[in-house]
């Protein structure tokens, strides 16, 4: 998977997907009301929901003692920074080991992202990490947020295969409703953010991530 760089995508191997498991069930994520500025004023209801839509992807290995979870955002210039300090070194080892496992999770935090996520998710299941990554990677280096059109440009140049049967309503609603999970539930309400050794780190750095490799007891 050496292809992940800008411009250019490689299909997903078994150490992606998207379907990685965070424990966002009707039951803890509840019905929220609201969450003004953020979201449409009515949240769905987490029983309709399709959590198969669920914007996240993980790399690894998902029975490593070893987990590591960040919230990032396509538009959040510390994301890009901890992306360059560390965290595309440490994704790039799990490509060819199994002790860690590392889960990523697309918090928008406004209402232009969730039709960022939309875009992730309308592609085919087995390109969705490798595309986040890669713009995670290509924005990073550019040290620039996309605008939507900006963004809409770079997937089109990727020329990657669209998800068979996408259905743009519970695209929505799952990212809302993963939104809202980790905003109300989880207190992550910027970011990056690191979850690790059973607390989140919101708002985390090049530094904290180190740190945070180190209790985990990671050696790379």
């Amino acid at each position: 998977m050496g292809g992940l760089v800008s411009g250019h995508v490689e299909k997903g191997s078994s150490v992606y997907t998207r379907r990685a498991a965070f424990g966002l069930t009707a039951a803890t994520a509840l019905a929220f009301a609201s969450f003004p500025q953020r979201v449409p004023a009515t949240a769905p209801d987490p029983d309709s929901v399709d959590l198969l839509y669920a914007p996240q992807f993980y790399i690894g290995n998902p029975d490593a003692a070893i987990r590591i979870e960040v919230a990032w955002s396509i538009q959040c210039k510390h994301t890009r920074l901890l992306v360059k300090g560390g965290l595309d070194d440490f994704a790039e080892q799990l490509l060819d080991r199994n002790d860690a496992l590392l889960v990523f999770h697309h918090l928008c935090r406004h209402k232009k992202e969730i039709g960022f996520s939309e875009i992730f998710l309308s592609l085919d299941p087995e390109y969705y990490g490798p595309a986040c990554l890669t713009t995670m990677r290509y924005y990073a280096a550019r040290k620039k947020d996309p605008g939507k059109w900006q963004f809409k440009q770079f997937i089109k140049k990727l020329s990657l295969p669209k998800a068979p049967d996408f259905d743009e309503k519970a695209a929505r609603e799952a990212s809302i409703l993963l939104n809202l999970y980790l905003t109300e539930q989880e207190q992550v309400d910027m970011t990056p953010s690191l979850f690790a050794n059973g607390k989140w780190t919101v708002g985390a750095s090049p530094e904290d991530f180190s740190q945070i490799l180190k209790e985990s007891g990671y050696e790379s």
